[in-house]
């Protein structure tokens, strides 16, 4: 009875929802505020009906805006601030003066808000290098650089190694000019794009966040996820009995912030004991400071959201719902990417005996590498929200065996699995290809585009690898990927493959003529017949 009452009430919210002003969530009398209340009753599948209507509707048609980005040769928390991915793409944007409510849907499924080229970097976007933006973008701001975007900081928590959510990152309360907010506010509209096209950003941000952007209630719990000791501390103050206690506890009028430096409540507050008539009165101004510290940077950040996904339907989501549809599932559950998978080329689909391998293996895999897998096959390392209809593909290269290296085309979701013998055989392929390979390319060098350094030391590294590649290209071409890595093009069958084969940095020296060193493997012996990442 319930139930059926719940299905009633779910038909009434999808009917009725048109003719209600969510925007008017914050007043108590309005029917926007009662429904958003009770969002915990209304079904994730009306929802998400509700939330895939109003996007379609507001979306704009048209060719997503190419841009040009450079990536150069540093890792992200190296990269000087005018050099990430991410400020040349908000600078790229503004130029163009392009909204990110503009959506390309291609034949093939992919959705994009932009279409990227990577300066010096071979590889066509038809969704690949898009993700693989998003990627860069996730891991500049999640980093403590040397001259970057600073525009968020680890967590209390994470910064002192204690307590839970150690992973997550907060705005930065110091970064508040007016180019700080409107950075906030490009990065909320970049989780508004990887909303509408179903692309996770791989940020972690606090519930104080989210909450904000759905119209929730920000508490002092939410604060002390992130920063257990301030808990700890509200907690032993609200548990003072005695004067006699209060007065040896020593209370000031001071409170510490989210990046650790202590702040005065009242002029000279650090030095001004708190009486213990005003011991209720200290606790509420602790708790309210830090509730509105970082209200300019989250309010910059909803601003940008809500400049990109409608207001209307926001409110009906809980925080938790929009973190996974903005950010994606953080843990690969092998449940969850069966349900996606398409079998192609499979006798029998998923009863076919390599496909139950394939289970087999990426069930006994850590959720590090189940995450490494979809970034290969993908370029992200986490699944989009359910019912967004990304699927991934497993092609059955029957025609490949045990001496070969799977192949991912992260354009389309797809990875194409030889026809292995054993689990151990095929655990051994896929762990080398999705920790060893992380560039895309197609076969084009990357070089002589990227970067120039400013620093001599690294020119001559820099010199010094030239020198190496030159010393190998009697038998094997290669170029430099995102974030350091190797790529390798291997001549198969008289031509070039067009997958790519990962390697690490130290490439094995040249065989002899004595053949191969002892020391070093036949990097022909590794690596025959074998593709790795992506042919679009």
């Amino acid at each position: 009875a319930r139930f059926a009452l719940l299905k009633v009430l779910n038909e009434l919210v999808a009917s009725a929802t048109a003719l209600i002003d969510l925007q008017l969530v914050e007043h108590s009398f309005e029917t926007a505020h009662l429904l958003a209340w009770n969002k915990s009753v209304v079904f994730p599948d009306t929802k998400t009906d509700l939330l895939q209507k109003t996007l379609q509707a507001t979306q704009v048609s048209g060719n997503a805006p190419e841009v040009s980005l450079n990536r150069g040769t540093h890792t992200a928390e190296r990269r000087r601030k005018d050099r990430t991915v991410f400020t040349q793409l908000q600078q790229h944007l503004d130029q163009l003066g392009h909204s990110l409510v503009q959506i390309s849907d291609r034949r093939d499924g992919n959705r994009m808000a932009w279409q990227v080229t990577f300066v010096g970097e071979g590889g066509s976007d038809y969704g690949g290098l898009y993700r693989d933006s998003i990627r860069e973008i996730a891991a500049e701001l999640q980093c403590e650089p040397k001259n970057g975007l600073n525009l968020l900081v680890p967590c209390p928590n994470q910064r002192l190694a204690s307590g839970s959510n150690q992973d997550k990152w907060v705005p930065n309360p110091a970064s508040k000019s007016p180019a700080d907010l409107r950075s906030f506010r490009f990065l909320g509209q970049v989780m508004g794009a990887c909303l509408r096209s179903n692309a996770p950003l791989e940020v972690d941000l606090p519930s104080q966040v989210w909450k904000a952007c759905v119209g929730e209630h920000v508490t002092v719990a939410d604060i002390a996820s992130i920063d257990e000791r301030f808990g700890e501390e509200i907690e032993q103050l609200q548990g003072i009995q005695t004067e006699e206690e209060w007065v040896e506890r020593n209370v000031t009028w001071r409170v510490r912030s989210v990046s650790g430096r202590v702040h005065s409540l009242v002029p000279g507050g650090a030095k001004t004991h708190v009486r213990w008539q005003e011991r209720e009165e200290i606790v509420r101004a602790m708790v309210s400071w830090r509730l509105a510290e970082l209200s300019t940077q989250i309010e910059a950040i909803r601003g940008g959201l809500l400049s990109v996904v409608p207001t209307r339907v926001l409110p009906l989501l809980t925080w938790r719902e929009l973190q996974v549809r903005v950010c994606g599932m953080p843990v690969i559950l092998v449940n969850k990417l069966q349900q996606i998978t398409v079998y192609d080329n499979f006798e029998g689909g998923s009863e076919h005996g390599v496909v139950k391998m394939f289970w087999k293996v990426v069930g006994g895999m850590t959720d590090e590498d189940r995450a490494a897998l979809v970034a290969f096959c993908w370029g992200k390392r986490r699944l989009p929200a359910e019912n967004s209809g990304v699927h991934m593909t497993l092609h059955f290269a029957r025609g490949m065996g045990d001496e070969h290296l799977p192949i991912s085309h992260t354009c389309v979701f797809q990875l194409d699995l030889p026809n292995y013998s054993s689990p151990e055989v095929m655990r051994d392929k896929m762990l080398y290809a999705i920790r060893s390979c992380t560039a895309i390319d197609n076969d084009n060098r990357a070089g002589g585009t990227l970067y120039a350094s400013d620093d001599e030391e690294e020119k001559e590294a820099a010199e010094k690898e030239s020198r190496q590649e030159e010393e190998q290209e009697d038998f094997v071409e290669g170029g430099m990927g995102a974030e350091g890595r190797g790529w390798l093009s291997i001549p198969l069958d008289g031509g070039h493959t067009r997958s790519r084969v990962a390697v690490s940095m130290n490439l094995p020296p040249p065989p002899d003529a004595d053949g191969p060193s002892s020391k070093q493997p036949d990097p022909t012996h590794q690596v025959v017949g074998g593709g790795v990442t992506s042919a679009p």
